[in-house]
């Protein structure tokens, strides 16, 4: 009520209506409350709203449904023509109506008692039929418009199942990266059984979204359903649940790809057969890459040439627009992790590059882009990276919008090569929380937030986020992934004073010399060069240890603040560092207390106020951090 004098006298008299020696409990102040707001939406509708001409009342009340609108949902839910006249003629005798610009678009809200007093008015005076309809106007308009969350919202305020059930069918046409499966995971998951059975979509869907929240065991409980389900139907039921299952073989990454030769074949065939009955198809899950991208293709660039030749023509004609230019962005990521000439690698992505713009999808172009970037910046032309980049966001705003967050990821890996920590820390701002939710499928920033946790000297939330990233890597079989998170998760332990960090580098370089993978190494430049070169490390091919080391080099003489850790300004209280100095000499927390007059637990909670400030967990690592930043 604060805010509005008129609410807060009705309050007052509905108090002093209790006298003084009734006592007032919480109960009675939230009755007092809700007879306050009663009274004065009822004083509204009397001496305001019904002051108004009938047209202007209605509207207000059909639009109060949203938050916010413009002109074209206003259109929609009220079904009027009269919108801009109305939406004047709002503004001309009150205040309570606001309007922004955004863009070419004018957004327009009700105060908000103002919205809640008409929301009120409307279950009031209409029937739940009509403004169930309203709510299924507004949902037809978001459909329209692609915003799929707004639109169930909407469905679901007003009961049109059959329209929640339509829209996440529509969905589930979609791929992991351009379907909003973790978005929309509870109504998905609030969908009955027999509703989920009845659509092969629904069931395809139900278990690729089970596998993007790592529960294997429901995913595949839900594929067998779909094999069952086509086993008993004829005719085209029978080809849309097949078409499903090959769908699902092919993306589901707990389904591995190594039988992907085979299964690309029989999708060649099946879709030439039934163009129209194929849902969409990504390997690159809105990431720059396709080799850690939808699935992990370590194992491809073994023999990415003879591959290439033999079923390449065969993979780009069965995936449609998701098959422009990827033979020859596929040789070019593969060329270029595995540390093989510039100028090849630039000739392959550019040809893909091209291709994939000219009929292909942006998810493609991405790629291309992305490896031209890398090029740019293994030569020292940092800004090239970044205005290519930059492109193709503008782009991406208008066709591939889904592509963005990943593009904003990959730009600030770039700011941390030229210690951008502005840039960076203000990225981190805007990227997904991991200890909220971890969701898989934003691997590739939470990849990033780790080296942004690395340059703010953020070691236990890199190492816990690496940690989570390194039992997917695991679970999923993703080779690329897997060898990355150890590198990173070596500089990581290298940095807290573990001498583990010797075992995970091993482990990263016996991993990717198998493979011939340069890059993944080339990437970390200074962080990692240091440790590359100690002599307990074991290289079985020492030409390969000369590129990859030579190449950190070159990396290191380029970016020498590339994830030099910048520490956040800690302030601690002259108790707190007096603490640190006595534990630094090694005295007990009892000694401690006697020496500064203070309890036992006094001095234990000033320690655990000090590990959190510091990002620690020990007394001795919080000394070692201490004296890093000069503290002591």
């Amino acid at each position: 009520m604060f805010g509005y004098p008129l609410a807060i006298r009705i309050f007052v008299m509905h108090i002093l209506s209790y006298g003084k020696d009734s006592g007032l409990g919480s109960q009675k102040v939230e009755e007092a409350i809700r007879k306050g707001y009663d009274d004065l939406y009822d004083y509204y509708d009397v001496h305001v709203f019904d002051q108004w001409n009938i047209e202007l009342q209605e509207f207000l009340m059909d639009i109060s449904i949203v938050d916010e609108f413009d002109t074209g949902i206003a259109q929609i839910i009220s079904k009027r023509n009269d919108v801009p006249a109305l939406l004047h003629q709002a503004r001309e005798i009150g205040s309570f109506l606001f309007a922004k610009t955004e863009g070419d678009r004018t957004i327009y809200s009700l105060r908000e008692i103002m919205r809640d007093g008409m929301r009120r008015r409307l279950a009031i005076k209409k029937s739940k039929v009509y403004v169930d309809n309203l709510y299924y106007n507004a949902g037809t308009y978001y459909e329209m418009k692609g915003d799929v969350v707004s639109a169930l919202s909407m469905y679901e305020k007003g009961n049109h199942e059959e329209s929640i059930s339509g829209l996440l069918v529509s969905n589930a046409r979609h791929h992991a990266g351009s379907g909003h499966y973790w978005i929309l995971r509870r109504y998905y998951q609030e969908l009955s059984e027999d509703t989920i059975k009845q659509s092969p979509e629904l069931m395809a869907g139900m278990s690729l979204l089970q596998s993007i929240l790592m529960d294997d065991e429901e995913s595949d409980r839900w594929y067998r359903e779909l094999v069952q389900f086509s086993e008993r139907q004829t005719g085209s039921m029978r080809k849309l649940a097949q078409a499903r299952l090959l769908y699902l073989d092919i993306s589901l990454p707990q389904r591995g790809s190594f039988d992907m030769v085979e299964l690309i074949k029989k999708l060649s065939v099946f879709v030439k057969n039934r163009k129209d009955i194929f849902p969409e198809l990504s390997l690159t899950n809105n990431q720059p890459s396709m080799m850690d991208g939808g699935k992990d293709f370590s194992e491809w660039s073994k023999k990415d040439t003879q591959l290439a030749k033999s079923i390449g023509k065969i993979v780009e004609l069965s995936l449609g627009k998701f098959g422009k230019g990827l033979v020859n962005l596929a040789l070019a990521e593969s060329f270029l992790e595995k540390g093989e000439d510039y100028y090849e690698v630039a000739v392959l992505a550019d040809r893909g590059r091209l291709q994939a713009e000219s009929g292909g999808k942006l998810e493609q172009v991405f790629v291309g882009v992305g490896i031209v970037a890398q090029l740019a910046v293994l030569n020292g032309h940092l800004p090239d990276a970044l205005e290519l980049l930059d492109g193709l966001k503008k782009t991406a705003g208008v066709d591939a919008p889904q592509i963005i967050p990943c593009i904003e990821a990959l730009k600030t890996r770039y700011y941390l090569y030229n210690g951008q920590f502005k840039e960076a820390t203000d990225w981190l701002k805007t990227a997904p929380n991991e200890d909220e939710e971890f969701c898989t499928l934003e691997r590739y920033r939470y990849m990033s937030k780790i080296r942004v946790y690395l340059s703010l000297g953020k070691r236990e939330k890199a190492r816990s986020l690496l940690n989570r990233m390194l039992g997917y890597a695991e679970l999923r079989n993703r080779t690329f992934l897997w060898i990355e998170t150890k590198i990173l998760y070596a500089i990581t332990q290298y940095r807290m004073g573990n001498d583990d960090w010797i075992i995970h580098l091993q482990e990263a370089v016996t991993k990717a010399e198998e493979y011939h993978f340069v890059r993944v190494f080339v990437r970390e430049g200074v962080a990692v060069l240091e440790l590359l070169k100690d002599k307990r490390l074991n290289w079985t091919d020492k030409k390969y240890m000369t590129q990859v080391v030579k190449e950190c080099e070159q990396q290191a003489n380029l970016y020498p603040n590339y994830l030099a850790e910048k520490a956040e300004d800690v302030r601690l209280s002259d108790t707190a560092i007096a603490i640190l100095r006595m534990q630094a000499d090694g005295m007990k927390n009892e000694a401690i207390a006697e020496k500064l007059e203070m309890s036992v637990g006094n001095v234990k909670y000033h320690n655990t106020e000090t590990y959190k400030k510091l990002g620690v967990k020990s007394k001795a690592a919080a000394v070692i951090e201490a004296r890093k930043r000069k503290l002591i």
